[in-house]
């Protein structure tokens, strides 16, 4: 460190991750592509009112079944991450790699999607892009229903909650 500045050589690592939710396209959806945020950030972006706000918690309480599961990252779609005042849900997939099976999680995965979205506010999927099952909501989710290319949200649970 030299003076109050710490300096970077040509080999070392620069740690700091700057993360920014963008603006919205001129379609009112994120600008494609994988925008990382942390909580801090997806709370003030998108939880202004009290039907955001409600699906705020309602993340938050299925993340925080998730991350003590150890599940490390989550995907983030709806319309709770558009321009929409008054969003229907949110959407959520979760990477399965190394969750534990806690009692939290085994009383969410034997809810039905009904039970899920009335008790969290939104749709709670698991991510399986490998054979054979192949469902990838990432890659399904970065267009919209009129085929136009959106950006989704990843959250890494390890920074996170």
């Amino acid at each position: 460190m030299v003076g109050s500045a710490y300096v970077l050589t040509k080999y070392g690592d620069n740690n700091i991750i700057v993360s920014v939710i963008p603006d919205y396209d001129c379609n009112g959806n994120l600008p494609p592509g994988i925008h990382r945020a942390r909580m801090a950030q997806i709370k003030k972006r998108f939880a202004y009112n009290f039907r955001r706000r409600f699906l705020f918690q309602g993340l938050t309480n299925v993340l925080r079944i998730l991350e003590q599961a150890n599940c490390k990252k989550v995907f983030l779609n709806g319309s709770f991450i558009t321009r929409k005042e008054e969003p229907g849900d949110y959407d959520l997939c979760w990477e399965p790699i190394g969750v534990l099976p806690t009692p939290e999680l085994r009383s969410l995965l034997v809810m039905t999607s009904s039970e899920r979205r009335l008790k969290f506010g939104g749709d709670i999927l698991m991510r399986l892009p490998q054979p054979p099952f192949q469902i990838d909501y990432v890659d399904y989710w970065q267009t919209d229903v009129q085929d136009n290319l959106k950006g989704i949200i990843r959250i890494d649970l390890e920074e996170t909650i």
